[in-house]
């Protein structure tokens, strides 16, 4: 959960940083870059956590 409040505080900041420069849309792509990486790695992890759950149930 950490990584994914990360990512998101990161590409907020990188957003309002490029869109105070004058360059809104390469802000929003960093921030929506940032977003993804932090929710694909949010996913990975609940994954891995469900797969060592259904491990410590098969023993």
């Amino acid at each position: 959960m950490v990584s994914l409040g990360l990512s998101a505080l990161l590409g907020v900041a990188a957003a309002a940083y490029f869109w105070s420069r004058g360059d809104p849309l390469t802000g929003v792509v960093i921030a929506a870059a940032l977003l993804l990486a932090g929710g694909w790695e949010y996913r990975r992890k609940l994954t891995d956590l469900r797969e060592q759950a259904r491990a410590e149930a098969k023993r």
